[in-house]
């Protein structure tokens, strides 16, 4: 268990992952914090919540993932939501911090000749706890197929990207992206 809210239990996270495998080569971003919000209504309690937990637990897992990275090839992947890619006028916090994390790692993956990122771009896949069941359905009917992503499709992309000997790709499930990229 990891509370991504608090530094030492993600270090202990991943020390502890370390010690269980004797090589770690795939580091998969997927903890996220989400609210509602924009910016009037968004509290400084409210973003560095969002901060903390979809920009800085990413910031620290990465850094200690790769800090004996030599020669071996890494993979980096990033869970994000659609929004990330295109904001809306909604989610303020959270859709600022999802934004920041695929920055994160396309310097991540400008940086280091040994790794390699990508991105899963989730459309409507669970409804939220802080929205309306109708929200995720008009979600759902916005979506490329009319239909709710699926936790298969999810592990089929970042599957796709782990195989993958491209780099930055982003694979969306649920929704759709422009520069689709295999």
């Amino acid at each position: 268990f990891c509370d991504f809210s608090k530094t030492d239990s993600i270090k202990k996270i991943l020390e502890d992952l370390e010690d269980r495998f004797e090589n770690v080569d795939v580091l998969i971003h997927n903890a996220s914090y989400f609210q509602n919000g924009n910016l009037e209504n968004t509290t400084l309690k409210n973003w560095e919540a969002h901060v903390k937990i979809n920009l800085t637990a990413p910031f620290l897992l990465t850094k200690m993932f790769l800090k004996n990275c030599k020669k071996k090839k890494k993979t980096i992947i990033g869970m994000v939501d659609r929004r990330a890619l295109k904001p809306g006028k909604q989610h303020l916090a959270y859709t600022v911090s999802e934004s920041g994390l695929v920055s994160f790692l396309d310097i991540v993956s400008n940086t280091y000749e040994n790794v390699k990122t990508g991105l899963v771009v989730m459309g409507p896949i669970l409804p939220p706890k802080s929205g309306t069941l109708e929200d995720f359905e008009n979600q759902v009917k916005k979506s490329p197929e009319k239909k709710a992503g699926t936790l298969e499709e999810i592990n089929a992309a970042v599957i796709r990207i782990i195989n993958s000997e491209n780099d930055k790709i982003k694979i969306p499930v649920g929704c759709r992206i422009q520069n689709h990229d295999e």
